[in-house]
């Protein structure tokens, strides 16, 4: 083994903990959560795994969350500073 691929295990070998938190904390439950978004849920709420984009037709068709994503829009475009502006003291 030269020491050109001692390097590059030693470096892979110091990046796996950090790899594998990153994909068993955010990786598998953002998985999960796509999942879920495909499922429907029935008037007693419980979540069944069949493939529907209800969720999706739900989402682009209804007026209230039009007006949550306007309002999330209108909110992050907003500009406040935390110091005022004017002469500085």
């Amino acid at each position: 083994m030269t020491a050109r691929w001692r390097r590059r295990l030693a470096v892979w070998a110091l990046l796996a903990p950090a790899l594998a938190l990153l994909v068993l904390l955010f990786v598998v439950p953002s998985l999960d959560l796509f999942r879920l978004s495909l499922s429907w849920t029935d008037p007693g709420r419980t979540i069944h795994s069949d493939f529907s984009l209800t969720n999706y037709r739900n989402f682009t068709t209804s007026a209230y969350f039009h007006r949550l994503l306007w309002g999330s829009v209108k909110t992050s475009s907003t500009n406040y500073s935390a110091a005022p502006r004017g002469k500085s003291s």
